[in-house]
């Protein structure tokens, strides 16, 4: 009998490999255990309406093939984790200096299923990257990258090496270098503004993914014990944020954003419930520090 898609589960290993040339399949290096991966294939086909005896379509023209995929995770001391982080903020090209505007690299990704077979998808550029810090979880992340083909081929064997987990509740937080302990959440979310490029020459398949201008956006959320933060959103104070998770193994999961700066402010005036204030931010690229925002496990 022959296999249906119903039949397969994903294995929870999701394998990458650095491309040295944009597109083309690069050796698996890279594994780690995501909680889910999700695929995204389209291709739009465009239907040619004739005048005929009937009403169906008797022709179309295929549609590019446009590929992505979100991968979901717990963030883990692991060195492909790093690799992972990294890759969703890197924004130095093949070869070139640290400081050059051009585009991100590219990265093969191998997504395991428990039947031997894995979907793999080339070109793949990484277009935003969310992490939450929550006292109550451990810290999760969900990358997103846009690729240019998925093929379906033979697994590669995952080797998958869990480290310690960094828990919210051991996250340390400093504004101005000034530790605040009443704030109890943070995310951010950094994009790449990743847009496809088509040229008349183009194949089935969508062609070269370039990045655009970056931007981190986030939010914090306070106990509104100390009226500080609030203060500092009414007065347009810039704000230097460090963010440190403690890992049971000694290592530390830190956040670095020199400038970040208020968009807007939420108090939650609700009754007898204790008084919470969620504050949207913007981070900025710092001239001193040469980033908006960097992210690295640091042993």
């Amino acid at each position: 009998m022959t296999a249906s898609r119903a039949a397969m589960s994903f294995a929870g290993a999701v394998g990458f490999g650095q491309e040295t040339t944009y597109g083309t399949a690069a050796s698996i290096t890279d594994w780690i255990a995501a909680e889910s991966a999700t695929p995204s294939v389209k291709r739009a086909q465009q239907p040619w309406p004739l005048i005929t005896y009937d009403w169906e379509a008797v022709a179309s023209v295929p549609g590019l093939l446009e590929v992505g995929v979100s991968i979901a995770f717990n963030v883990y001391n692991a060195g492909a984790i790093s690799n992972l982080l990294s890759a969703a903020t890197y924004r130095v090209p093949f070869g070139a200096s640290s400081g050059t505007i051009a585009q991100p690299h590219s990265y093969t990704i191998e997504l395991v299923m428990d039947n031997g077979s894995s979907i793999r998808l080339v070109g793949c550029v990484a277009n935003s990257l969310s992490l939450s810090v929550k006292p109550s979880d451990i810290v999760k992340g969900t990358v997103e990258f846009q690729a240019v083909n998925a093929s379906v081929v033979s697994s590669s064997t995952p080797s998958v090496s869990l480290g310690a987990m960094y828990h919210g509740s051991n996250t340390a937080v400093t504004f101005g270098g000034t530790a605040n302990v009443l704030c109890n959440s943070f995310d951010v979310n950094l994009a790449n503004n990743c847009s496809r490029r088509y040229t008349f020459t183009g194949g089935p398949q969508a062609r070269r993914v370039r990045a655009a201008n970056q931007l981190v956006k986030g939010n914090f959320q306070f106990d509104f014990e100390d009226t500080t933060q609030f203060e500092n959103f009414l007065g347009g104070v810039d704000q230097a944020v460090a963010v440190t998770i403690a890992g049971s193994d000694g290592s530390a999961l830190e956040f670095d954003l020199p400038v970040v700066r208020y968009e807007g402010d939420d108090p939650a005036l609700n009754g007898a419930n204790i008084v919470e204030d969620k504050i949207p931010f913007m981070a900025v690229k710092s001239q001193v520090a040469g980033h908006a925002f960097t992210v690295a496990i640091n042993d």
